[in-house]
């Protein structure tokens, strides 16, 4: 019996040996492949985040692009409306001032031949007086800021016989689907352009 513990016992540590062996070239070779493995998902995960930075890089660009290009459209929308009611309120035509005012907002001329809006909204009495009774020789629009439904462009107006002009802060907002005029302020006393 104990010549059979004997043989059994090197024959276990025997097949031990060879197990270890066989099993550690073959835990070696599955470690490498298991490493290059980890190595091939770790560079693609890296790649997949250099991927999506540069992917949201240039989605931001691109929106920043379109935010920019979106705008044109709308300042040129602001602009051209904002001629067009500078124009017909020195002109007195009151249908085409009234068309482009929003729906809290009345055009009131007064006895004298100026005009005023007035502005009755958001719980708020905002009356911006215009010197229609004078004749106008110029304008231009300076600015325009844009922030999502609302807008507001700066126009400055030069009245004849006058060399400093009159600031106009003309507040725009969108009412079904057009941007309509909602709130004019004015400056009376700017001082001279240094330009």
């Amino acid at each position: 019996m104990k010549l059979n513990k004997k043989i059994i016992i090197i024959y276990i540590a025997f097949m031990a040996t060879i197990c270890l062996v066989f099993f550690g070239k073959s835990f070696k070779v599955d470690r490498e492949h298991f490493e290059q493995l980890l190595t091939i998902i770790k560079k693609s995960s890296l790649y997949m985040k250099i991927m999506d930075n540069k992917d949201m890089e240039k989605k931001h660009e691109e929106g920043n692009v379109a935010e920019k290009s979106s705008d044109e459209p709308i300042k040129e929308t602001i602009e051209n409306i904002s001629k067009k009611f500078i124009n017909s309120c020195f002109a007195r035509n009151e249908s085409n001032v009234v068309s482009l005012l929003a729906k809290e907002t009345d055009y009131i001329r007064s006895p004298d031949g100026s005009s005023f809006i007035r502005y009755t909204g958001d719980g708020l009495l905002v009356e911006g007086y215009m010197d229609t009774d004078k004749n106008l020789a110029d304008y231009r629009q300076r600015w325009c800021y844009i922030e999502g439904d609302k807008a507001l462009a700066g126009v400055e107006i030069t009245l004849k016989g006058q060399d400093v002009p009159v600031i106009w802060y003309l507040y725009y907002k969108k009412e079904n689907g057009q941007w309509k005029l909602y709130m004019l302020e004015n400056d009376y006393n700017p001082t001279k352009p240094a330009l």
